[in-house]
């Protein structure tokens, strides 16, 4: 068995496992951070393999183009796909090995230094890396599309070279394109659309990524003694003492940003009246 089979097999049952370790601990926000984060990355992973076999069969096409310069343009480009491609394991492989070490963690050092283990990882962090690389792939794709239309057009343009004009002013019948480049467009508008196929694909992943990093682990947030009470009143309790000024450090989940921000507001605005 293959390294990058071994590891599909195994990444649903590291996460499967540590979020029965965090239930287990009364982690109840935490296990879901790790569900989430663990189908992203799982679902990016099925989704490189999905990717690697549609450029395996755009290079096939490519090697079917009778015109040397397609063929070498379009070479390159499958080799920047490629390098995407690469970009984007390694990436998975990192995030494997950060949920691989947290169950290690937690099996050999017990569960205060995997609660520690899992804040220090910041899996927020990475899933905003992981956007950047979605959003990056997407753009190389989206290029990779444009690219190809326009080599599809300039071959297009072939009745008007410079001997169909020589021959239109003679009043001469218009030369037809040739054959193979007849058959070339073709090809061409199959690989456009894989290209563009591709860029919508890892564009949408790149948006869950993002609204991934927005939703898991923390935030934390300075609030003065009345903002404290009022946070208090509203179920938050996770405050420490933030300086000598008398303000407070609140610790919120990820995902409750936006009602934090207006209970804070709220009372500012209060103040004001």
């Amino acid at each position: 068995m293959n390294t990058a089979v071994k590891n599909e097999v195994m990444l649903p049952e590291v996460v499967g496992q540590l979020i029965k370790f965090a239930k287990a601990e009364n982690m109840n926000k935490e296990s879901d951070d790790i569900a989430k984060f663990g189908e992203y990355i799982t679902d990016l992973q099925k989704q490189i393999a999905a990717l690697e076999k549609q450029i395996e069969v755009m290079s096939k096409t490519v090697e079917s183009l009778q015109s040397k310069d397609a063929k070498e343009v379009h070479n390159t480009m499958l080799n920047e796909s490629k390098a995407k491609i690469s970009s984007l394991k390694g990436f998975v492989g990192k995030c494997g090995g950060t949920l691989k070490s947290l169950l290690l963690t937690f099996k050999i050092k017990g569960s205060n230094a995997f609660k520690v283990a899992l804040q220090a990882c910041k899996l927020d962090t990475l899933a905003k890396e992981g956007a950047k690389l979605n959003h990056s792939a997407a753009q190389t794709f989206k290029e990779s599309a444009e690219r190809t239309a326009l080599f599809a057009k300039q071959m297009s343009n072939v009745r008007h070279s410079v001997t169909n004009a020589v021959r239109v002013l003679a009043d001469e019948e218009v030369l037809s394109a040739p054959r193979h480049l007849e058959n070339d467009k073709g090809l061409l508008h199959s690989i456009e659309n894989g290209f563009a196929g591709l860029s919508q694909r890892f564009d949408k992943l790149g948006a869950l990524a993002d609204n991934l990093s927005d939703k898991i682990g923390y935030r934390y947030v300075k609030v003065t003694e009345k903002q404290k009470d009022i946070l208090s009143s509203e179920g938050y309790n996770d405050f420490a003492k933030a300086d000598e000024t008398g303000k407070f450090i609140c610790k919120y989940p990820a995902e409750e940003k936006n009602n934090i921000m207006q209970l804070i507001n709220a009372q500012s605005n209060n103040m004001k009246m």
